[in-house]
């Protein structure tokens, strides 16, 4: 078990019971899939983690509480421009919290997850609260916010104080927090082609199961090996690529590896802060072969140099992998 710094969001749905209640299954059934569809890639945009899903909440963890809020205040958003045209209305409310976390099992546990979890059964429907903790270490020109008050909470003897993230809805935008009508608007009407799709699922695939083996096989570590605790990838897009493939295209790969980067133990994105320590580097590269084009990826150790390229082989002893995936509805071989 482990421990780290992680400011916590917890995101549920308000009057969730008595909507139920009022609901029949397939209706419920709705609503659980829009507001989780809705939400994970926002999630995924700001560098969140779900650590898990309870029905009608999220449990996420984010490194940067500046992220953090900002996904905050765009998943508000999302669920008003789905308010906007849908007979099912959905009510988020979202408290945040930052602490020590202890981490295993791929779930969080401590204090700081108990207090989050207060904090969002007094957020009014359709709101931010955040802990005196997140507004201290958050960048306060990105995230307004105003003074909540003092709170006495079950379970903690002194009391909590809280702050409310700030609306700014203007005539030019009605969304209740600021994000741009645009933002949905577009992401509503994208339709990608049968191409990216097939391309970026067999991309998640096959990162996280060439992953998963190689993080499966038993661990040695040894009085001289500097390894840190967590292990950190880079990924880059290669000149071609970036050129021939469009931006959706590139937001598609590039979330789908990131989340099934984010479903290995002590694996993360690589970003300013931890530059220094990136052990991995993955290139996603674009490159002809006969009639069609082919998806490329090349993760390789940063220190060592090491990449081996042949496709679907994988050495422990070596860790890094090299396959090519083609862009098209074929089976993956």
């Amino acid at each position: 078990m482990r421990t780290e710094n992680l400011t916590i969001l917890f995101v549920d749905i308000a009057g969730y019971t008595a909507t139920t209640n009022r609901q029949s299954r397939r209706e419920n059934a709705f609503l659980i899939e829009r507001f989780d569809k809705g939400l994970r890639p926002v999630i995924r945009q700001y560098h969140g983690k779900i650590i898990k899903t309870i029905g009608d909440a999220f449990l996420l963890t984010f490194r940067s509480p500046t992220d953090a809020m900002l996904c905050a205040k765009v998943m508000q958003d999302c669920m008003a421009f789905h308010n906007r045209t849908s007979e099912q209305p959905i009510t988020i409310r979202v408290a945040a919290h930052l602490g020590e976390v202890r981490i295993a099992r791929q779930d969080i546990f401590g204090e700081p997850v108990n207090l989050t979890a207060r904090i969002e059964s007094i957020t009014p429907p359709g709101q931010i609260y955040l802990s005196e903790a997140v507004y201290l270490a958050m960048n306060k020109t990105e995230v307004l916010v105003s003074n909540a008050g003092g709170f006495e909470l079950d379970g903690f003897a002194h009391q909590v104080h809280l702050y409310q993230v700030q609306t700014c809805a203007t005539a030019d935008n009605q969304l209740p927090f600021g994000t741009p009508l645009a933002y949905f608007e577009n992401t509503e009407s994208r339709r990608w082609q049968p191409l990216a799709i097939a391309a970026s699922i067999a991309l998640a695939l096959c990162i996280a199961g060439g992953s998963y083996w190689y993080w499966q096989r038993p661990i040695v570590i040894q009085a001289q090996d500097n390894k840190p605790l967590s292990e950190f990838i880079q990924l880059t897009f290669s000149e071609e690529a970036q050129r021939s493939l469009s931006p959706e295209i590139q937001f598609g790969i590039r979330s789908n590896l990131l989340d099934a980067i984010q479903r290995l133990p002590g694996f993360y994105e690589s970003d300013e802060f931890t530059a220094s320590q990136t052990r991995w580097l993955l290139e996603i590269s674009l490159t002809p072969n006969d009639s069609e084009q082919q998806l490329q990826l090349l993760l390789s150790n940063k220190f060592t140099g090491e990449q081996l390229q042949k496709a679907w082989q994988f050495q422990p002893e070596k860790p890094s992998l090299w396959f090519v995936i083609s862009v098209s509805n074929s089976p993956i071989g």
